[in-house]
C-alpha cells in the first residue's frame, strides 16, 4: 500500500471516529453554551473598555470573532475579538482581546489520540500532520455552524451598554467564522433614516427564486411601513426593530431570523411565510393574521397578543409568556408544540397548600 492508497483508507477509518466526535462535541456545546456566552461578552466589554479610552474618537464599525487556528494543535482554542472602525480590515490599529475557548473543544483532544492511535496501523505512511489538518478542519467547521446560534445571542448587541457607550458608524456588524472572506454576519444595524419607498425600490429585484446576498441583513429598524404588499422576497435576517407596520401583507416570503422586537403591527397578514427563529418579543400586535407560516423557534415574549391569529401556522419551540396566552386562544396541537416562558417560584401562603 503506497500512501496515496493509506491516505485513501485513513479518510474513511477517520470519518467514523470524527461523526461520533461530532456528537460529543455538539454534548460539549450544549453543556457549557451558558459559559461561553458569559465570556464572550465579558471579552466583549474588556476590548469595549479598552476602546473607549485608547480610541475614543474612531466610530465602531465592526466586532469580528474569530476562531485561531495557530494553536489548535496544542489543544488550544482561541477566539479572537476585534473591534474595528467602518474600514474593517484595513483600520491599522484595531482593539483586540483573546478568549480562551478550550473547554468547549475538549472532546477534540480524545478523538485526536483516537485518530494517531488508527494512523499507527498504516506502518508511516500517515504522519501526525495529517490526523492534526483533520482536527483543525473539524474545530473550524463547527465553530462557524454555531453561527446560527450566535445570531440569537447576539440579536441586542448594539443595546450592550457597553457598546452604546461607543461611538458607532451608522452601520454595525458583528462577523462570526475566520477571517473577512471566511466570516459571516451574525447581527448588523444601521441607524439612517429610510422610508417605505426606498424599501420598494431597494427590492424591486428581489425573488426568492434566485439568490443574492445584497437582499440578507437588509435593516429597517424605525421606518414606519404603510399599506405594503410584499410577495416572494428573499428577507433573510431583515432587521424591523422598533418599526410601525399598517395594512401590510407580506406572502410567501423568506424571513426566517428576522427581528419585529418592539415594533407596532396593526392589520398586518403574513401569507404562507417563513418566519422561523424570528423575534417578536416586546410586540404590540393588533389585527394580525399569521396563515400557514413557519413560526418554529420564533420568540413572542413579553409581547402583547391583541387579535392574533396563528391558522393552519407551525409553532414548533416557540416562545411565549404565560401571561400573554392566559386569554388567547391556540389550538390543542398549538399548544403542545410551544414553549412557556419560566415563571418566578412563588410561595402560597394562607388556607391552601404552601409550595417549598
Amino acid at each position: 500500500m503506497n500512501r496515496e492508497e493509506a491516505c485513501e483508507a485513513y479518510q474513511k477509518e477517520s470519518a467514523v471516529i470524527l461523526q461520533a466526535g461530532w456528537e460529543d462535541l455538539e454534548k460539549e456545546y450544549k453543556a457549557q453554551e451558558d459559559r461561553l456566552k458569559k465570556e464572550l461578552f465579558a471579552s466583549i466589554q474588556e476590548a469595549s473598555v479598552q476602546r473607549s479610552l485608547s480610541r475614543p474618537q474612531l466610530s465602531l464599525g465592526y466586532l469580528q470573532l474569530s476562531l485561531l487556528r495557530s494553536r489548535i494543535d496544542e489543544d488550544i482554542y482561541l477566539i479572537m475579538a476585534a473591534l474595528y472602525d467602518e474600514h474593517y480590515f484595513l483600520d491599522h490599529s484595531p482593539t483586540m482581546t483573546f478568549i480562551d475557548v478550550s473547554f468547549i473543544f475538549k472532546p477534540l483532544k480524545a478523538i485526536r489520540e483516537k485518530l494517531y492511535q488508527t494512523a499507527r496501523n498504516y506502518q508511516g505512511k500517515i504522519e501526525a500532520f495529517d490526523t492534526d489538518r483533520m482536527i483543525r478542519e473539524t474545530a473550524m467547521v463547527f465553530y462557524k455552524k454555531k453561527a446560527e446560534q450566535m445570531r440569537s445571542i447576539f440579536r441586542d448587541f448594539d443595546r450592550l451598554p457597553c457598546i452604546q457607550s461607543l461611538t458607532r458608524c451608522p452601520r454595525l456588524r458583528v462577523q462570526w467564522g475566520e477571517h473577512k472572506e471566511k466570516s459571516e454576519t451574525i447581527f448588523l444595524s444601521d441607524c439612517s433614516q429610510k422610508d417605505v419607498q426606498q424599501f420598494l425600490l431597494w427590492n424591486e429585484q428581489n425573488t426568492i427564486h434566485q439568490w443574492d446576498s445584497k437582499f440578507v441583513y437588509q435593516n429597517w429598524d424605525g421606518t414606519r411601513l404603510e399599506d405594503l404588499e410584499v410577495g416572494q422576497k428573499n428577507l433573510l435576517f431583515l432587521g424591523m426593530r422598533d418599526t410601525r407596520l399598517e395594512k401590510c401583507q407580506w406572502e410567501r416570503c423568506m424571513l426566517h431570523g428576522a427581528s419585529f422586537r418592539e415594533a407596532e403591527l396593526k392589520q398586518v397578514i403574513f401569507a404562507g411565510c417563513d418566519l422561523s427563529a424570528s423575534d417578536f418579543r416586546g410586540v404590540q400586535f393588533l389585527q394580525v393574521k399569521f396563515i400557514q407560516c413557519n413560526l418554529s423557534d420564533a420568540d413572542f415574549t413579553g409581547a402583547e397578543l391583541g387579535e392574533v391569529e396563528f391558522t393552519d401556522s407551525r409553532m414548533q419551540n416557540a416562545r411565549f409568556s404565560r401571561t400573554a396566552l392566559a386569554n388567547h386562544a391556540l389550538s390543542a396541537a398549538q399548544l403542545q408544540q410551544v414553549c412557556l416562558e419560566e415563571e418566578p417560584y412563588v410561595f402560597y401562603h394562607g388556607t391552601g397548600s404552601e409550595n417549598t
